[in-house]
């Protein structure tokens, strides 16, 4: 039988939209998925399958994503940093998906007026 934590990280990446800077058209669907989402990758944790833990990954992106876009930059900071330390984890520290995340966590703590 299929792991449900990873059917449940499956079905919502593929409900979930990818684009949501410049796409508010995205956001109302982001708004109805995000408590879902929020509460699927609270339980990801521990020893995941290798889609698992990209599923968990691009979730939690996308969902500090939506949050940013929305202005609740403290709940963004908190998922793109754990969407860094899983990339870290999926591909090595000097892979450029770690780079793309880093810049990420800056642009939001230049938003939160943390320049450091």
């Amino acid at each position: 039988t299929p792991d449900p934590l990873a059917l449940a990280l499956w079905l919502l990446r593929v409900d979930a939209p990818a684009a949501i800077h410049g796409s508010p058209r995205s956001w109302p669907r982001w708004g109805v998925l995000l408590p879902h989402v929020l509460a699927v990758i609270g339980h990801a944790s521990g020893p995941l399958a290798p889609t698992a833990l990209e599923d968990t990954a691009w979730l939690t992106d996308r969902a500090a994503a939506f949050l940013h876009s929305q202005g609740r930059l403290a709940e963004a900071k908190t998922l793109h940093e754990r969407a860094l330390v899983l990339d870290e984890a999926i591909y090595g520290p000097d892979h450029p998906a770690v780079a793309m995340r880093l810049s990420l966590l800056a642009h939001l703590l230049r938003d939160l007026g943390d320049p450091g």
